[in-house]
Parts: C-alpha cells; structure tokens; sequence
C-alpha cells in the first residue's frame, strides 16, 4: 500500500489542477465604474409596471428641438446614452407608438453586444461584469428584440425573426431557467409572442406553435391570465387550421377557463371558431347561425365585424346559399385591410361569379388574386429563409443543451473524483500511522510467540502421531461394525419378508406367470436368434405390468431386497429377474424381453457382480426367495 502513496498524491494534485485552473478570460470594453445613472433604472423598474408614466419621466433625458423628429439623448455618458435609446425604443413600441429612434438603436445593440462575450455552457452569466445594474447581458437581448419590432415595423420579416432569435439565445446563453426573475420571464414570454405571431401571419403552423406552446409556459409561470387565454386560443387556431379539430377544441375551451369574462374579443373570437366547427362536424342548424348573428352583432370593431362576416359567409357559400354568401363576402371584400381575409373573399367571389354565370365582374377578383399570387412567390423565398432561421436556431439549442450536460457530467465527475482521492489518501494516512504502531506491537508478540511455538511443537507433534494412529485404529473399527450392521438389518429384512411370502409354486398358479410359460411352450429357442425372431412372444408393457402385481403379490418387498442390494438396478434388469422366478432360461428371457441374448447375458454377469455371488443368476433369484 505504501508504494501507491505517491502515485495517489500525484493523481489527486493533478485533479486538482486541472479543476481549479480558470477560463480564460476575454477582454471586456471599458466604460464608466459606477454603471449607469439611478434614474435610467428606476424608469427602466417603472416600465415593467406602468409604461405610460415612464415614457413622460423619459422624456425629460431628450431634448425637444430635433428637427428631424429622432430625438438625442442630452448626457453625454456613452452608457447611459444607449441605454436611454433602448428604453425609449422599448416605450415607444409599449405606448403603441412606431419607432423614432432607429438610428441610435442600431448603435445601442452594437453597444451592448460589445459588453457581451460568449459565455461558456452551464457557467450562465459569468460572461459579464456582475456589479452592473441593470445586467447588460439582460440589455443586449432586450436591444435585439426590440430592433426586432423595428425590423417589423418596416416589414423587414427575415430580419425581425433573427433578432427575435438573438434575443432567445442571448437570454439562453446567460441564464439558467431555475434563476429567472418575474421580468426576464415576463420578457422571454414576450419573444416566444413576438414570434409566434410573425409565424402565424404567414400561416407557418409548426414554428408557430413551437412558440407559442414555449410562451405559453412561461405565461403559466407567471400566472398571467389574459396572455395565457390570449396563447390558448392562438395555439388553438393553428390547430384548427390543420385540420386538427380535436386538439384545437381542447385548447378553445382551455383558454375560455382563463377568462375573466365573456364581454371580451377573445371570448368573441372563440365562440366564433367553436360555432364554425359545430357546423363542419354537424352539419347547418339554425342555433349556430344565430349565435354567429348575435356575435356579429357584439362587434366592437370593423376588424371583429368582418372577421364574423366572414364565418357567416364561409358557411353560406359552403351551403350553396349563394346569395347569401355574397353579402358577407363583398362587404369583406370591400373593407377589410387584412390581406388573407381579401384574399378569400375575392376567391370566393369569384367562384360565385362563375357559378351563377355573371362575368361582368370577374375581373375585378381575378385581378386582386392575381396580386396575392404574385406576392405569394415572394413571400417563399422569405418563408424558406424563416424556416431555415427556426431550424438553425433548433439545432443551436440542442447543441448548448447538449454543452450543458456535458460540463455538468465533467465537473460532477471531476468533484467525485477530487473527493474520493481526497478520502482515499486522508484514509491511507490513517492506515499508515495505524500501521506503523501495530507494527512495533505485533514485532514483539511474533518474537515471544515463535519461542513459545517452537517449544510447543516437538510435544504437539508426538501427541499428534498418537492420536492419528488411535484414530485409524478406532475408524477401522467403527466401518467393520457398521457394515455388519448393515448385514444384519438386510437379513432381518428379507427373514421378515420371507415369513409372509409364498411358495414359488404359488406364483406359477397365477393367470400371467401361466400364460408365460404357455407361450414359451414347444419354442425351440436358440442362442443366436435375433430380438425378433419370435415376435409373438413378446410381452407388452400390460403383461409385464401384470407380471409385477403378481410377483410384489406373492413375494412382498422382492423389488425393494434386490435395490437395497443394487440402488442402480433398471427396470429392464428388474424384469429379467422376475422372470427367473418362472424358472426360465437366458434365451427365453432375451425373447420375452424383446432383445438378444447377449444383452441378457450382459444383464446377468453384471448382476451377479452387483449381488456378490458366483452362482448362476437364476438359481441365485430363486434361492432369495426359498
């Protein structure tokens, strides 16, 4: 054990070494020591709760006299100048207003990315500065996701989603999920939103509701009611729009539980798509056209109106109530700003236009489809480009994950290590001092036992040779008796047995043992016949069966006195020594018995062997019973 020590200690200082070793550290950008002003982030705290009132105390940071309507930040602190940019980025899009200040946003996330290196997997947000309130780590992705909203805001879709994405990877480099706050929850919740509508609005079903089944956790962990429903129910149109009417049921009617009301145009909306799909499974009926009707009548908005008008005029057409159809439609058609609902007005108005003959206004709706059409081949190459940007992003998120787990293996497997070396050699230290002291110890007890061994021996080895003799003797002995023991029990048995047994002449008279000799009567049987020779005189299982009850009948326990005397007699052994009690000869036996007469003289000499006796095997048999 001692040897190991040093090869021990040198593997647990390596260990060591290497657990302990740090990372190298990237250079950050410099900036000011003291982080940014107090008031940026008591504005920032107060966006989350009341962002109206945090856009009017904002504004006191720019100045009013911009001639080009972008307002400029009036400190000169190049920390807080972005800072203030992205808060009023983030007002601005939270009060419902567009952007005014794209130009310094674009500098704001250029500046945050800079304060930002990669931060190794599992090691969160050690990548930045940690005495900097707000975390810039939590600004950098807010900086990409509003440049996102930018982005949207001038139609810039492809470029929206990538930021969108920045703003997911950024938040999922640094942060573990176990750490979130209720605002960095809040804002994930937002992203995953941002970007479930952006996939929606270009019908891409599978990225929408990865996005928005994500945002929908992050919701629930929040408990925010109203986005939760709002979620559901989107989740759930998706769903419809598949086809998948089952699943987009349960969600209808998961996200009607979230409501607080029915006066609202979420409810509405449901109800709307609920009635739509009672009517595609069960056919038209007069209840689902008047709530439709009574909803229609509930709408609070032109958007909310025509998006009834078409529900109603979905079913009309599908009814083939043309007519009727066409009111909805044409309103539809007329007045609505969405292009997907134009889209199937005009397709439905066309078709009815050709339907009913009328050809005077065809144009006009092959004309608008014929735009959409057009602008349908666009939109697929940025459909493409946005699929490919979900897929990168899924294969980016498994390979941190599959990071994380890693570097939580090696650093488990790293501290295990460290700690069995460690109790290893804290236990070797103990053994060896404990050793050392026994050592002296048993030194001296082997000393004083080896001399009291070496006068002990020479009289423990006379005494032995005596005793070894005494013991053969005695076990010689003891074999002799319990061998005429065994002799004398045999013969108490068989004399017992013998006493209740009948005469050989009584077993002849029974039915089997005369039919034998019957059929063995006037065979000449030779010694070099084969086993078939004389089939019909061999006995069948019955017969030898029969033979059995009537030898045990007149000779009781004759089957136990030959295997006490052979335990390892076969049942063709055993037959052939039931049949010398008929007195009969070897070649009789081999042709009752199906076999050659080798093969019952083999039987023979081997019994013979087994019983100890040199006479004949049949006069043997048959004196046992005498």
């Amino acid at each position: 054990m001692r040897k190991h020590v040093g090869s021990i200690a040198w593997l647990l200082g390596l260990v060591v070494m290497v657990a302990c070793t740090p990372s190298v550290k990237v250079p950050e950008d410099t900036r000011r020591a003291e982080g940014p002003s107090l008031e940026l982030s008591a504005i920032d705290s107060l966006m989350w709760r009341q962002p109206d009132s945090a856009l009017t105390v904002l504004m006191n940071y720019f100045d009013d006299d911009s001639r080009d309507g972008v307002h400029t930040v009036s400190t000169d602190e190049t920390f807080d100048n972005h800072y203030a940019n992205l808060l009023l980025a983030e007002l601005l899009f939270k009060n419902y207003a567009f952007q005014t200040n794209r130009t310094q946003l674009l500098e704001a996330v250029s500046y945050f990315d800079s304060l930002v290196r990669p931060a190794s997997p599992f090691k969160g947000a050690e990548g930045i500065k940690k005495d900097l309130t707000p975390n810039p780590v939590f600004l950098d992705a807010r900086a990409h996701y509003i440049n996102g909203v930018g982005y949207y805001e001038h139609d810039s879709v492809v470029e929206a989603c990538k930021e969108y994405l920045k703003a997911l990877e950024v938040m999922e480099e640094h942060f573990e999920e176990k750490n979130l706050d209720d605002e960095k929850k809040q804002f994930i919740a937002y992203t995953h939103t941002r970007l479930t509508d952006l996939f929606s609005d270009l019908y891409l079903h599978e990225q929408a509701l990865y996005f928005g089944k994500r945002a929908l956790e992050y919701y629930r962990s929040n408990a925010a009611q109203n986005h939760i429903a709002w979620m559901l129910n989107e989740i759930g149109s998706h769903y419809d729009m598949m086809g998948k009417y089952d699943s987009a049921i349960f969600y209808y009617r998961k996200s009607l539980e979230f409501l607080p009301d029915t006066f609202n145009l979420t409810y509405r909306d449901i109800q709307t798509r609920l009635a739509y799909m009672s009517y595609k499974k069960d056919g038209f009926d007069t209840h689902t056209m008047n709530l439709l009707y009574n909803l229609l009548s509930q709408g609070e908005s032109e958007k909310e109106y025509l998006s009834r008008c078409l529900a109603i005029g979905e079913i009309y057409y599908l009814e083939h109530q043309f007519d009727s159809a066409w009111i909805y439609f044409d309103t539809v058609f007329e007045r609505t700003n969405s292009d997907s609902s134009k889209k199937l007005a005009a397709k439905r108005l066309l078709e009815i236009c050709k339907i009913k003959n009328n050809d005077s206004i065809v144009s006009n709706f092959a004309a608008c489809l014929a735009q959409f059409a057009t602008k349908s081949e666009r939109q697929g190459a940025q459909n493409s480009a946005l699929t490919e940007l979900y897929r990168q992003y899924g294969q980016n998120k498994a390979e941190r994950a599959l990071a994380i787990n890693k570097n939580k293996e090696i650093t488990t497997f790293v501290n295990w290590l460290v700690l069995i070396a460690a109790v290893i050699i804290a236990l070797i230290i103990v053994f060896t001092n404990s050793v050392r002291r026994r050592n002296k110890e048993l030194l001296k007890q082997k000393q004083m036992a080896e001399k009291r061994l070496e006068s002990e021996s020479y009289s423990n080895q006379m005494k032995q040779k005596a005793y070894s003799g005494r013991l053969k003797k005695s076990n010689e002995e003891l074999r002799l008796q319990k061998e005429e023991v065994e002799k004398l029990h045999k013969a108490l048995e068989t004399s017992r047995a013998k006493t209740q047994w009948n005469h050989l002449d009584d077993v002849m008279n029974e039915d089997i043992c005369k039919e034998i000799v019957a059929l063995l009567s006037g065979k000449n049987i030779k010694r070099d016949a084969k086993s078939d020779a004389f089939p019909e005189l061999h006995l069948d299982i019955t017969q030898l069966s029969r033979l059995d009850v009537a030898i045990e009948k007149n000779f009781a326990g004759f089957g136990k006195i030959l295997t006490d005397s052979f335990p390892k007699i076969t049942h063709d052994e055993m037959m052939q020594c039931q049949l010398y009690l008929l007195n009969l000869e070897d070649v009789q036996i081999a042709a009752l018995l199906s076999c050659d007469y080798s093969t019952v003289k083999k039987r023979s000499l081997k019994l013979k062997k087994a019983f100890h006796t040199e006479k004949e095997l049949r006069l043997f048999i048959r004196e046992l019973v005498l």
